[in-house]
């Protein structure tokens, strides 16, 4: 039986318009990169640019499902956040619409979707940001999208190397550290649990 959720009458959309793409090699399982992306006590370690904290007001892990969340800047800016989830395959595919960013500026507002795919022992991760056109990816680069996008998979990294000792040793031998692996496959949806609902997950550091 499949487990592909997603949103009635919006379906998500895969190559349209202008992005960004952030693909990377992490040396864990899928399932403990997966549940880096979902569970907000382990959200808050990693998203957003070096030297942000982050406050999970609200994550709903289930199609129509909320996720609030504001990103603070390291000189007190915030950044607030609203996505909604169209697409879900555990273990396999998050698609949402987020809109926020500056706020005198939605910079972010754009559709992500993240893949998963183990292979060799690591797990391959993209990020795909669409935006609504080239204005829009023009401004979320002018206001450091790419290098945020980056900062956050090299967050991501130290945090799975803090918390899975073996991870630096493996991702060291692989002799990969970054790979961009192309358009996503078709895969297998593969079994999930019940929506995930969290609230109020404050800053770490």
């Amino acid at each position: 039986m499949q487990n592909r959720q997603t949103a009635a009458n919006q379906p998500s959309k895969t190559d349209n318009g202008p992005e960004l793409v952030f693909s990377r090699a992490f040396a864990a399982p899928v399932a403990a990169v997966y549940r880096a992306w979902t569970d907000p006590e382990a959200l808050v370690h990693w998203w957003g640019p070096k030297g942000f904290t982050m406050t999970i007001h609200r994550m709903e892990l289930e199609v129509g499902g909320v996720w609030e969340y504001v990103l603070h800047g390291p000189d007190g800016t915030d950044y607030p956040n609203e996505a909604v989830f169209e697409e879900i395959v555990p273990l396999k595919r998050l698609v949402y619409f987020n809109r926020g960013g500056h706020v005198d500026d939605a910079h972010l507002t754009s559709r992500m979707i993240a893949t998963f795919e183990g292979r060799d022992g690591l797990t391959l991760v993209s990020l795909r940001m669409q935006f609504e056109g080239d204005e829009a990816l023009e401004r979320a680069k002018a206001r450091g999208a790419e290098q945020g996008g980056r900062e956050s998979f090299e967050r991501l990294q130290a945090w799975l190397e803090k918390t899975l000792p073996t991870s630096r040793e493996a991702l060291r031998t692989s002799g990969h550290t970054r790979l961009d692996f192309g358009k996503e496959k078709t895969r297998s949806e593969l079994p999930g649990g019940s929506p995930m609902r969290a609230r109020g997950v404050k800053p770490v550091g």
